[in-house]
C-alpha cells in the first residue's frame, strides 16, 4: 500500500511540499486506501494556463469518504489548523471556499493585514491542504472514480493528460510533466460548470465576496475557452452554456434586466443549485440597497414612458 508521511525537516523538504507534484503523494495515498479524490481549485487553473498564485492544495472527496480521508491524513502527520473561528477561512468577507477539513502544511510568515480581534494575535499565513465534500463544490459532476481516470474521459482528466498543454517546467503551468502519479482533475468543461454553479449559489440573492471570486474565475475560464481552446461551448451543460454565451456580451449589457437573478432563480427552481450556500458569508451591499435600486429603476421607467 502506498506510504505517505508528512514531516518536512529542511527548507528543501518544505519547498517540495509547495511544489505542484506533491499532490501525487497525497492522491496515491488516498487511492490506496479506497478513497476517490480529485484535485480542484487554483492548481487546476494553473494547468489550464491561468497563472494564479497557489495558496494550497484543494482535494474533493465523496461525502461518504471524507471523514476517513481526514482521519488518514491526521494519522499521517498532517497538522490540522488550530485557529478555530479565528481562521481566515471563516471571515465573513472571505472569498475562499470553506473546506470540510484543512491542514496547515507550511508556515509562510505573518499574515500581512489583520485586526487582532478578528484573526487573533500573531496570525500566520499558511500553505494548506484542504478537503472538500463533493456535494459542496462538485455536485453537478458525475461520481468521482477511484484511481486514474480512463483514457479520453470527458469528465475527469489526469494531470499528465496529453490534452493539457505542455509548458516549460519552470513556469509551473499546464500539464504536470514530472508527475509520477495520474492525479485526477475535473475536465475544463466540468470545472467551468462547477464555477458557474458556485457563482449562482453563493452570489444570489445577495452579492458576496465569495460570489465575486467565482465570477472572476469564470472570466479566467473565458480565456481558457476562447484563447487556449481547452474546451468548447458544446461541452457545457445547457444552462452553463447559456451563461457563458451571456458572459461574452459587453460588460454594460450583463446587468440589464437582472439576468443573473433570473438565472439564479431558474436554477434554484430546477434544483440545479441549493437554496442556500453551506458557507456563511456577509452580503456586500448596504441594507436595503436592492429595494432602493428597484425603486430608482421604476422611477426611471416612469420618466421615460
Amino acid at each position: 500500500m502506498a506510504d505517505f508521511r508528512f514531516g518536512p525537516k529542511t527548507a528543501w523538504d518544505r519547498e517540495q511540499v509547495v511544489y505542484r507534484t506533491y499532490i501525487c503523494q497525497i492522491s496515491r495515498f488516498l487511492d490506496a486506501h479506497g478513497i476517490p479524490n480529485v484535485l480542484w481549485g487554483e492548481l487546476v487553473l494553473n494547468m489550464l494556463l491561468i497563472p494564479l498564485v497557489i495558496d494550497g492544495i484543494c482535494i474533493v472527496i465523496p461525502d461518504e469518504h471524507i471523514d476517513k480521508a481526514r482521519d488518514l491524513l491526521l494519522a499521517a502527520g498532517c497538522p490540522p489548523c488550530q485557529a478555530g473561528s479565528l481562521c481566515p477561512f471563516y471571515h465573513p468577507y472571505s472569498s475562499r471556499a470553506i473546506p470540510y477539513a484543512h491542514f496547515n502544511l507550511v508556515d509562510r510568515g505573518p499574515l500581512d493585514f489583520y485586526k487582532p480581534e478578528i484573526f487573533g494575535e500573531n496570525p500566520r499565513e499558511w500553505y494548506t491542504l484542504e478537503l472538500f465534500k463533493k456535494s459542496d463544490v462538485l455536485w453537478g459532476a458525475p461520481e468521482i472514480p477511484l484511481g486514474p481516470p480512463t483514457p479520453n474521459d470527458l469528465d475527469y482528466w489526469a494531470v499528465t493528460d496529453d490534452r493539457l498543454p505542455e509548458v516549460a517546467i519552470e513556469y509551473r503551468l499546464g500539464r504536470i510533466v514530472d508527475a509520477d502519479y495520474p492525479v485526477k482533475i475535473p475536465s475544463p468543461a466540468r470545472f467551468a460548470e462547477s464555477l458557474t454553479l458556485l457563482y449562482f449559489r453563493d452570489n444570489f440573492p445577495e452579492e458576496t465576496a465569495r460570489g465575486h471570486y467565482w465570477d472572476s474565475l469564470l472570466m479566467d475560464m473565458k480565456v481558457v475557452l476562447k484563447k487556449h481552446r481547452l474546451f468548447e461551448l458544446e461541452d457545457l451543460p445547457s444552462r452553463t452554456q447559456s451563461w457563458f454565451k451571456f458572459l461574452h456580451k459587453p460588460p454594460g449589457k450583463r446587468t440589464q434586466g437582472h439576468v443573473g437573478e433570473k438565472f439564479a432563480a431558474a436554477m434554484r427552481k430546477a434544483g440545479e443549485v441549493p437554496e442556500r450556500s453551506p458557507w456563511p458569508s456577509a452580503g456586500l451591499g448596504l441594507p436595503g440597497w436592492r429595494e432602493e435600486l428597484k425603486q430608482w429603476e421604476e422611477e426611471e421607467e416612469e420618466q421615460t414612458a
